[in-house]
């Protein structure tokens, strides 16, 4: 929601945080009791988010700038407790001067379920109204807030994760026009990956597996790519697709002469 509305204030479908602090209340297990989260968008936009299991929060959405206030309370269910009635609120200075009432009569979740089985029906793989941009994007921003938090997955791992067997990137429809290159063999793509700034090498065979599936052959890499992680990752990658003969690798180096 906070990335949708800051997006939004800058004309576009969402907005990344420029930065993001969290602190929280972990139990013996390590699962998050209490978070509390500041995302910063720009120097006139922040968020700040709060969840909890073992407290009670109000459940609203607040945007404030100055003493004009909005608030929409229960945003994720639209009124659905409430025969579907709920509102926007407006205050000024504490004060409430308007109210705008609204009725669903549909469900936001029934709209959702709707939105995805038509998405399923007529074979599409992205959602106009999520994109996979946006999901990335949220997944991101997720595991930054949990880092904060110092939590630990088990399947943040690549041993414990599904990616390494899966086989989406098979299914995907290629976007990239094909080309060929003087002195190769091999079918070339007209955009190359590089593989620095991946973060693990689970987050490198997500990456490695949708650029493939997109169409992608080459890959970009360079030993000084996080000390030759970028090297390994993409060579993990390559070895577990069986692709060493389906895709093109771009390495680099430098010889120093002797003085």
């Amino acid at each position: 929601m906070a990335k949708l509305i800051a997006g939004s204030l800058q004309g576009m479908p969402f907005a990344d945080p420029e930065s993001i602090h969290a602190t929280g209340r972990l139990d013996e297990t390590g699962v998050d009791l209490q978070s509390e989260a500041h995302l910063v968008f720009s120097d006139k936009i922040e968020a700040k988010i709060s969840c909890a299991i073992d407290e009670e929060y109000s459940n609203d959405l607040k945007i404030k700038n100055g003493d004009i206030e909005l608030v929409v309370e229960q945003p994720w269910h639209c009124g659905q407790f409430q025969d579907g009635n709920s509102s926007i609120k407006i205050f000024d200075s504490g004060i409430l001067v308007k109210e705008v009432p609204y009725v669903d009569e549909v469900g936001l979740f029934t709209r959702e379920i709707d939105h995805a089985s038509n998405c399923i029906q007529e074979k599409k793989l992205e959602s106009k109204l999520v994109s996979h941009a946006d999901t990335q994007s949220n997944m991101l921003w997720l595991d930054k807030w949990r880092q904060e938090l110092q939590i630990k997955c088990p399947y943040e791992t690549l041993d414990n994760s599904p990616i390494p067997t899966s086989k989406f990137y098979l299914m995907q429809k290629p976007q990239f026009k094909n080309t060929n290159i003087t002195g190769i063999e091999k079918t070339a793509s007209r955009l190359a990956l590089g593989c620095d700034n991946q973060t693990s090498s689970l987050h490198a065979f997500t990456m490695f597996d949708h650029f493939y599936g997109a169409g992608g052959r080459i890959f970009d890499t360079a030993y000084i790519y996080n000390n030759g992680k970028g090297d390994k990752y993409l060579g993990d990658w390559i070895n577990s697709r069986n692709l060493e003969k389906d895709v093109i690798v771009i390495g680099k180096g430098r010889t120093y002469a002797s003085m």
